[in-house]
């Protein structure tokens, strides 16, 4: 049987968190000490009393699904498996304690996938890539996979996609970029579905070529109220920025643009003039555009 739970509505004894017997707890500091991870934190400053406890509230959460639900598996990443090791070894610590025969607890990790810079894949510059298109739209999913580091995409390729691997090598030696597009189209149809895959390449060409705009391009609506509005007070309505001084650093290095022509002044105010049919297109550094419709 196959039940899915969410964390937030799991009800923890956390009191029994805290006060459990100091062996077990001691044990587990013991382990964050084995682990291959913490010694590298310890020689740059340690660790924080939440990144100790980390451990142990993840071994415990195992024990607790254990109990409840008989769950006797966790899947993870490979940089979890100290956590998880934690889990089956806290099960039987605990068993052995109260008297009692604990069935064995499992644990089962994958390799991490990491990029070129080191960072785990998923990781961009704007953020978390997310395969839910609530928090990630197949086209900035995309995107991201047309911005792939060269030296990942041919290992990409090979776990994505059903390619030989001696037609992956000739492709990428021959055209990274058409590698590329490749990549990112194959790797949005399987989390989103060909039509949407089919859509966001559109997107991007559309985009890219000198229309600088699309049907399916990213949008975002603001009032018409707040026309007359400052290009930077814009920038951060529409959350293309983080801050106004990343949308005045851009804004000096030439990095926005307003309906295809760069923005030269952070005084800049933006009218209805600018507008063609209640909307326009921001546009951020060489990748990243945004239509913003005004109703």
């Amino acid at each position: 049987m196959t039940r899915t739970l969410s964390l937030k509505d799991q009800r923890y004894p956390i009191t029994s968190i805290i006060i459990k017997r100091s062996a077990i707890i001691n044990y587990l500091i013991v382990i964050n000490y084995y682990t291959f991870i913490v010694p590298k934190r310890l020689e740059n400053g340690g660790l924080t009393f939440l990144e100790m406890g980390y451990m142990l509230m993840q071994a415990f959460d195992f024990v607790h699904l254990n109990k409840e639900f008989g769950c006797r598996l966790q899947i993870g990443g490979s940089d979890q498996w100290g956590n998880i090791l934690a889990g089956t070894d806290l099960s039987r610590k605990i068993g052995f304690s109260e008297g009692k025969k604990i069935e064995p607890l499992f644990g089962f990790t994958c390799p991490l996938l990491i990029k070129a810079d080191g960072e785990k894949m998923g990781k961009t510059a704007s953020g978390t890539l997310w395969v839910s298109r609530d928090k990630t739209s197949a086209f900035e999913f995309f995107q991201a996979w047309i911005n792939s580091f060269d030296e990942d995409v041919e290992r990409s390729l090979s776990f994505f996609t059903r390619m030989e691997i001696s037609d992956i090598k000739e492709l990428c030696e021959r055209d990274i970029r058409e590698a590329k597009k490749i990549l990112a189209f194959e790797v949005t149809k399987l989390v989103h579905g060909e039509e949407e895959a089919l859509k966001a390449k559109q997107t991007a060409e559309e985009l890219f070529s000198n229309k600088g705009v699309s049907d399916n391009m990213p949008t975002v609506t603001l009032s018409k109220d707040i026309l007359d509005i400052n290009i930077i007070d814009l920038l951060m309505a529409t959350n293309l920025v983080t801050s106004k001084s990343e949308a005045r650093r851009l804004i000096e290095q030439n990095g926005i643009s307003l309906n295809q022509e760069k923005v030269n002044s952070v005084e800049q105010i933006i009218t209805k003039d600018n507008l063609t049919s209640n909307s326009l297109v921001l546009q951020k550094g060489k990748k990243v555009f945004l239509k913003v419709i005004f109703s």
